[in-house]
């Protein structure tokens, strides 16, 4: 359908890049992620385009999976499987940036042909959920480098996470494919690229006169064989339901786009130059490739092989033979003469027998009508680029042995046959004899994992010049085996032109039960689902049978037989657990943990670690009550809520917590270790208690450090929540020095050397602060938020700080405390012992930082009278009045 969108003489280069979102919440949608790779990776090897893949997730982070110009193999597509770990996070306007400055730099392409005009597709694979929504920082990238950006978003029945993204991105190119509705996969993926490819495309016309014409088709240069080399090539083996299955094109058929490309076809056909150096070069240099061939043990067991399958084949040969014979290659030379009417010499016997007859007999002429012999010339074109893998690699290597054979058995002598894929290569011409090396060399050429290009166009080129320097009388055909998926635009049409000029049949043959693309480019083809269906196929199309269409390409079902089903699921779960690639994703991975890397089990979809550090000094006594009642509500509430959103999705949280008081406080720390059993990180917050601290600043940083020396799993998701009223110890962290015991702060940390752990490269944290008292921690709260925006670039970790109390709480949260105390002359024996318990009272709640706290002190004997009344307890003295000694009232 593109093919009608652009001009035919222009060249397209059409490059993609794969983007695949590596975050944890992806991970629910493990399976149908890697079904749309193989899809996507197999429908990219089949056109030969040339793709790179590439895995996204935390800033810093962006892998390259698979090169651009690198070839794609099945080993290729097992790594970039397996190299998904889904325990990432999600920064697709960065990953986007990074990536496409790798894949795609700008004024680096790397054209090997002329007139070529290359697009830059990239196709993102993600859910939608992330921060980096801002359109600009995509067009940015887009405009930089140059590049075509779609989306594929994969949601759960329930969830539009498509629309959080796609709200900053406008009208950007993309797909939603829910997760239960896999059928619309090969629909919805296809669709989605060809509108990409579209857009790109442009209908604007290009010059066209001969000069043009000349270097858009230079004069194609033949190549010679490569060199022998050993190699085991396994064919795969497959069923069809009707073996002898085949379809044909439609006698009335014309050359596919041939009226498009009139006006260009005159100066194609006229031009002055040879169109390949097939007689100026090709044919010398096959000849000493022959003659310096040296043939080895290896060659003659190949030759070996090549015999035992001819044999295995000769029913089928046979069969072939006379339909050829019928049909395509008729007797058309007489070895033997007899009478004939007419002649270039007199036949003695017929001129004695007319003498006897008194000429009532009339064949007295001698002319060659016996004795018949074969004279037509043949070359196999041979497709070996990437996208003939599977079914028809398979079925042309046998057909291959099939077609040989049967042209021995007709004598065809003059056979010719070229292999092509990025270029075309010679292998042989009517002057060499199908001996071992001949054998060898065409063997050693069909290799289907080497070549991302289909050059069919230069292969018929070589082909029509290969026969044309055969003098026969008769036929002269082009049998070309390939799948119809061409890279040569208007060329592949102006040359079956060119071929018909010349008297030449050219016939296209694919022999498989994969998808192929003939009909839209041959006039004259056959697709066969095995070797088995070429007698029929063949008799069919030279005697101009009605079109066939055959609807029996279903592989064939072993009815019965559960022994080889094997569920996508367990597939897939064998990508988790079987890793082929095992040692090489541990590097790929760095430091950080692969989700139950040898175990059998799928990994949990998200881990995230939440780590309490909690201020336990006295002056949280009269918040730490609530405090441990919002920490409750986070670990018991947040995975319901995420579960009841996300039913889907498999949540691990591991909870620690950090209990910490001042420096001189012994002990000064309480820990519990990271667990996901929250009823054991409860039960130890029960039993937490608010004491000790005396001045106002805490241990802040020390506290931190026994964070960071927790055992942190190696997930992306971690996260300190710091819950505290009071600033740290020393300048950076408190501006009230006149109240800090320790000015200088604690002697060990600093506010750099612990951010920087708490951002160190793959082992990032995020931090935040539950502040109370925000006056008092204003300049701790200053020191942490600048650090940490100078690194959100680097990182993708934010510093978070949020009011836990507003005022009113904050007011209903403090300590007036009343004493009523007997002054009356009973007490005159007791009143040293009160004055102590007052003043140890307060002490204690000095130490405990109670400098908030109220005092209200009422003494009584005949008569109360108040002493202070809501006085802050730093202003209130330790000592009480003397005793008045009165009667008790």
């Amino acid at each position: 359908k593109l093919i009608n969108n652009v001009n035919l003489l222009d060249r397209h280069e059409i490059r993609w890049c794969i983007m695949i979102d590596n975050s944890g919440s992806m991970s629910i949608h493990r399976t149908i992620i890697y079904e749309t790779l193989v899809v996507i990776m197999e429908l990219l090897r089949k056109l030969e385009t040339k793709f790179a893949v590439a895995r996204f997730g935390t800033r810093k982070n962006q892998k390259i999976l698979k090169n651009l110009h690198e070839l794609f193999t099945n080993q290729d597509g097992q790594y970039v499987l397996e190299a998904l770990t889904f325990d990432e996070g999600t920064y697709p306007a960065t990953g986007l940036a990074r990536v496409a400055d790798q894949v795609f730099p700008k004024g680096k392409d790397s054209i090997t042909l002329p007139n070529t005009i290359v697009h830059r597709l990239v196709l993102m694979i993600t859910d939608g959920l992330t921060e980096e929504r801002d359109g600009g920082s995509y067009s940015r990238t887009i405009t930089k480098n140059d590049i075509k950006l779609g989306f594929m978003f994969i949601e759960t029945a329930e969830q539009s996470s498509s629309q959080v993204l796609l709200k900053g991105l406008g009208q950007a190119q993309h797909c939603v494919l829910k997760a239960d509705d896999i059928k619309e996969l090969p629909i919805k993926v296809p669709e989605l690229m060809y509108q990409m490819i579209k857009a790109c495309l442009t209908t604007s016309s290009s010059a066209t006169t001969a000069a043009t014409s000349k270097s858009i088709f230079p004069i194609i240069n033949i190549k010679m064989p490569n060199k022998i080399e050993e190699s085991n090539i396994e064919k795969l083996k497959y069923n069809a339901e009707n073996q002898s299955s085949y379809t044909i094109s439609s006698p009335t058929a014309t050359i596919p786009k041939l009226t498009e490309l009139k006006s260009q076809l005159m100066n194609y056909l006229s031009r002055s130059d040879e169109y390949t150096n097939y007689a100026s070069k090709a044919i010398d240099e096959l000849r000493q490739y022959y003659h310096k061939l040296e043939i080895t043990s290896k060659m003659q067991d190949i030759e070996k092989n090549w015999i035992a399958d001819e044999f295995a084949f000769s029913s089928l040969i046979d069969d072939l033979t006379v339909a050829f014979g019928d049909v395509v290659f008729p007797y058309n030379k007489f070895t033997r003469r007899r009478a004939a009417l007419r002649g270039s010499s007199l036949y003695l016997p017929g001129l004695i027998k007319a003498m006897t007859t008194e000429w009532s007999y009339k064949k007295i002429f001698s002319a060659k009508l016996a004795g018949g012999k074969r004279e037509h010339a043949v070359c196999l074109a041979i497709d070996v680029s990437t996208s003939m893998f599977g079914t028809l690699s398979s079925g042309i290597m046998d057909g291959i042995i099939v077609l040989i054979g049967a042209l021995k058995k007709l004598n065809l002598d003059n056979c010719g046959i070229i292999i092509f894929g990025r270029e075309v290569r010679l292998i042989k011409t009517n002057e060499q004899s199908w001996d071992t090396g001949c054998i060898s060399t065409l063997i050693n050429e069909l290799r289907f994992d080497q070549d991302d290009d289909t050059r069919d166009a230069d292969a018929i080129e070589a082909a029509i010049d290969l026969l044309n320097q055969c003098s026969v009388r008769g036929e002269k055909k082009i049998f070309i085996l390939t799948d119809g998926y061409t890279n040569c635009a208007s060329h592949i049409t102006m040359v079956q032109r060119r071929a018909e000029d010349n008297g030449i049949d050219l016939v296209a043959i694919a022999i498989g039960i994969d998808q192929t693309n003939l009909k839209s480019v041959y006039k004259r083809y056959i697709q066969c689902a095995t070797p088995y269906g070429l007698p029929k196929a063949i008799r069919s199309l030279f005697e101009n049978e009605p079109q066939l269409c055959s609807l029996e390409w279903l592989i064939k079902k072993d009815i019965g037989n559960t022994s080889n089903t094997i569920s996508k699921q367990s597939l897939f779960e064998d990508l988790q657990s079987k890793k082929v690639f095992n040692d090489m994703i541990k590097d790929l991975a760095g430091q950080r943990e692969l989700m139950l890397m040898n175990s059998g089990q799928p990994p949990s979809n998200i881990l995230v670690n939440i780590c309490f550090c909690l201020d336990c000094t006295g002056s949280m006594s009269r918040w730490l009550s609530a405090a441990k009642e919002q920490m409750k509500s986070i670990i018991d509430g947040i995975t319901k809520l995420i579960q009841k959103e996300y039913p889907s999705l498999n949540l691990k949280l591991c909870f620690a917590i950090v209990a910490y008081r001042d420096i001189n406080n012994k002990p000064q720390f309480f820990l519990q270790g990271f667990t996901d059993n929250t009823t054991e990180v409860i039960n130890f917050l029960n039993r937490l208690t608010a004491s000790g601290g005396n001045d106002l600043p805490e241990d802040v940083l020390g506290a931190l450090d026994q964070c960071l020396n927790l055992n942190w799993s190696k997930t992306n998701a971690r996260f300190i929540v710091l819950i505290t009223d009071a600033p740290g110890h020393g300048p950076e962290l408190n501006d009230n020095l006149a109240i800090d015991n320790y000015p200088q702060g604690n002697g060990k940390h600093t506010v750099q050397s612990i951010c920087d752990r708490l951002l160190t490269e793959d082992k990032e944290i995020d931090l935040m602060f539950c502040r109370i008292k925000p006056k008092a921690t204003a300049k701790m709260e200053a020191a942490f938020t600048k650090y940490y925006n100078a690194k959100k670039d680097e990182t993708g970790k934010v510093f978070t700080s949020i009011q836990l109390f507003d005022e009113k709480q904050q007011e209903n949260q403090s300590f007036h405390f009343v004493f009523v105390l007997d002054e009356s002359g009973s007490m005159s024996g007791h009143w040293n012992s009160l004055q102590t318990a007052y003043s140890g009272f307060l002490t204690q709640r000095n130490d405990d930082q109670g400098g908030d706290d109220h005092i209200t002190v009422v003494l009584f004997d005949n008569n109360a009278r108040l002493i202070y009344q809501r006085q802050r307890l730093v202003n209130t003295p330790n000592n009480l009045p003397m005793l008045h000694k009165g009667g008790t009232a």
